[in-house]
This record gives structure tokens, C-alpha cells and sequence, in this order.
């Protein structure tokens, strides 16, 4: 038979295993908590002052740089870009007009107007709110996608083709054509190189 423990182990023992759970409860707080005040005292430091001095010069330089890179435009270059800016305008406002009458054309929510789908709608197809929703969004995506395609593939190049023969009418040559990509296979000349080659 053992002999009986002594109290002040006892308490010892039931101490020390507190203490044991009391730590591995707070181990992740002291864990976040040692790595705030390791970060403070970096930040705190002459190294961080250095590395904010470091990006703040970086940046103002960046900054410089691209304020003296600014050109200011010609009235040709002006002339140019509020065009483009109505074209564009004009084709995304006519986009949301043609998404707007197609789908409006072709379905109707279901709700008070209708007796939801009790009365007849036409030749129209009963939605709810959220696939007319969905519809609506989808439709609107395709048509500005094609507008978009439509005006920088086929417009510009139209009205850029349009400047040059009223230049070649004119007796001033060809202007100067936008960048555009070439089609595959296509061998890069102009009009220019190969009336060049001829002569």
C-alpha cells in the first residue's frame, strides 16, 4: 500500500497542471500577441524608416516620370479622340436600346399585370423576376461584346480607310494608318511598298 501523497504536493501538482491548461488555452492569443508587438518594434525601427523613405522616393519618382512623358495633343489628335468618344457613346447607347427592346419583346415577368401567367401575354414567354434578371444581363453582355467588336474592327478601320481615299483624292498620299493587328498570312506591305516595288 502506497504511502499517502503530502498535501503540499498536492497542491504543487494541482498547480503546475493549471498552469499546463491555462497555457495551452492562450498559446494562439500569446502566439498573436508576441507577433504584433515584433511587428510594432519593426515598425518602430530605423530599418522601416528607411524602407518608408525607400518607396516614398520610388513613388514621387514614378510620378515624375510619367507627368514628363505627357504630350500635349494636336487639334488632329483632339479631333480624333472626341470622335472615337462619340462613336463609342453612341454605339453602347444604341447596344442598351436593342438589349432592352429585344428582351422586352420577347419575355415579361410574371406578376400583377399578367395575374402571374393566368392572363395571356401575347406571344411573349412568362419569366420570373430573377431569370428576367439574368436574361436581361446576358443579353446585354452579348450585344455590347458585338458592338464593341463591331466598331473597333469594322468602323474605325472604315472611317480610317474613308480619311485615306479622301487624302489620295486630294493629292496629299495616304495618312497615316491606325495600329492594327495583322490577319494571318497576310504579307505586311501597303499600298505605298508596292507601288515602290513597281517603280
Amino acid at each position: 500500500m502506497s504511502a499517502p501523497t503530502p498535501r503540499s504536493q498536492r497542491s504543487t501538482a494541482f498547480a503546475s497542471s493549471d498552469s499546463i491548461g491555462r497555457s495551452s488555452d492562450s498559446s494562439p492569443l500569446d502566439a498573436a500577441w508576441g507577433a504584433c508587438q515584433r511587428w510594432w518594434q519593426w515598425a518602430r525601427s530605423e530599418e522601416a524608416r528607411d524602407a518608408a523613405r525607400a518607396l516614398v522616393a520610388d513613388v514621387a519618382e514614378g510620378g515624375l516620370r510619367v507627368i514628363g512623358s505627357i504630350r500635349l495633343p494636336t487639334r488632329e489628335g483632339l479631333v480624333e479622340f472626341f470622335t472615337h468618344q462619340i462613336l463609342v457613346n453612341v454605339a453602347g447607347w444604341m447596344a442598351g436600346l436593342v438589349t432592352a427592346h429585344v428582351v422586352t419583346r420577347l419575355f415579361e415577368v410574371r406578376g400583377f399585370r399578367n395575374l402571374w401567367g393566368l392572363a395571356g401575354s401575347g406571344d411573349r414567354t412568362l419569366v420570373s423576376a430573377d431569370d428576367y434578371r439574368l436574361i436581361m444581363t446576358i443579353t446585354g453582355f452579348t450585344v455590347g461584346l458585338l458592338t464593341m467588336l463591331f466598331v473597333r474592327h469594322v468602323l474605325m478601320r472604315w472611317i480610317a480607310e474613308t480619311r485615306n481615299v479622301r487624302a489620295e483624292r486630294t493629292g496629299g498620299g495616304r495618312s497615316e494608318q491606325p495600329d492594327r493587328p495583322a490577319s494571318p498570312g497576310a504579307p505586311a506591305t501597303t499600298l505605298d511598298d508596292l507601288e515602290a516595288d513597281h517603280d
